[in-house]
């Protein structure tokens, strides 16, 4: 139990912020934002270690502009006990099960991905069940508390995340919304320029199938195929284009298989190739230090653990989207392709 508790809020701007404050005000306890221009994240890392009466929500966006990683940051936390007073708030990228799991497993709180001012029985509810358990308190407000509460948080004034945008267009999670369009959207393998997609569907054709299922207009519907690709939800089969109304081909990162998979296995499964996979390797003139080709590891996933080229790389986009590696001049995507990436350790 941590007395006299308070709460650091490093998340920008946002509705999302503006729900935390709110949550401290319900708990009754400190929420400070320390989330401005003028401060970084190694700030709230430094608070959080040298004062363990501190919790701290952190967005994975200010994260990746500081470079962080959710090994990287778990290291700089130093111990388990300091990393369970962090939760990580997700206001854009996925947070399939088990992508949580990946997470919790490196000891952190939680991630949160639905800080819906709107819905606070949603992840604002665990939040709440979290910061309760953390400080000992068991008085714990209702759900109409909250809503009480909530209600002061101007969701107009707030910019609008990602995720946000998917629930207010089709009032679903990224991820339920996502699995939804996998069995709604014409999906099929198709050619262009003599080259094959695999399991891809059309832009222009996928912008019809919004409109008619959540009853929105075109320009929401591309605003709505924006968000799920901000959100890792989908991407252009090349990662060359932003989803637009046109003839444009996207695929869905999403399968059972991939949603299934413990994503610690597929960590492990990547270590123990590690000494075949990770090597210098040389393009053109340029050398490139202890780094492997996109094509290999969707290999290794294919012969050690039995999957489709496919749902291994949907596999392998995750754990680039979460910064388990990098590719090695930051200018492209996780591809099956001959492009070198290096490992984040």
């Amino acid at each position: 139990m941590i007395a006299h508790a308070s709460l650091l809020i490093d998340t920008p701007a946002s509705a999302e912020q503006g729900a935390l404050i709110a949550l401290c005000s319900a708990i009754g306890i400190k929420g400070t934002v320390v989330a401005t221009p003028e401060t970084k994240i190694t700030d709230t890392i430094t608070a959080l270690v040298n004062n363990e009466t501190r919790l701290a929500c952190i967005d994975w966006d200010r994260m990746g502009r500081s470079g962080l990683s959710v090994v990287s940051l778990a290291r700089l936390l130093m111990n388990e006990k300091v990393r369970a007073r962090v939760a990580i708030i997700l206001r854009s990228g996925s947070m399939s099960s088990s992508e949580v799991a990946l997470v919790q497993s490196y000891g952190f709180a939680g991630v949160y991905g639905d800080v819906d001012p709107s819905k606070p029985e949603t992840d604002l509810r665990k939040l709440v069940n979290w910061i309760g358990t953390a400080i000992g308190k068991t008085d714990l407000p209702t759900e109409q508390k909250l809503r009480t509460y909530m209600k002061a948080v101007s969701l107009s004034a707030s910019v609008e995340s990602p995720r946000a945008t998917v629930k207010r267009l089709t009032g679903l999670s990224a991820e339920s919304c996502a699995g939804q369009l996998l069995n709604m959207l014409p999906i099929d393998d198709r050619r262009y320029m003599l080259q094959s997609f695999e399991s891809c569907f059309v832009g222009r054709e996928a912008v019809m199938v919004f409109c008619s299922k959540y009853s929105i207009k075109p320009a929401q519907a591309v605003e709505l195929g924006l968000a799920l690709q901000r959100c890792g939800q989908l991407h252009h089969v090349a990662h060359q284009h932003d989803f637009e109304d046109g003839e444009l081909f996207y695929r869905l990162n999403c399968s059972a298989k991939a949603d299934a998979l413990n994503l610690t296995k597929v960590i492990e499964v990547l270590k123990e190739n590690e000494a075949s996979l990770v090597k210098d390797r040389t393009h053109g003139t340029t050398q490139y230090k202890s780094c492997f080709i996109g094509l290999d590891a969707v290999s290794v996933l294919v012969n050690k653990i039995g999957l489709s080229r496919l749902d291994a790389h949907i596999v392998l986009q995750r754990l680039f989207n979460w910064r388990f590696f990098a590719h090695v001049l930051g200018e492209h995507e996780f591809e099956d392709a001959k492009l070198f990436y290096t490992l984040r350790h």
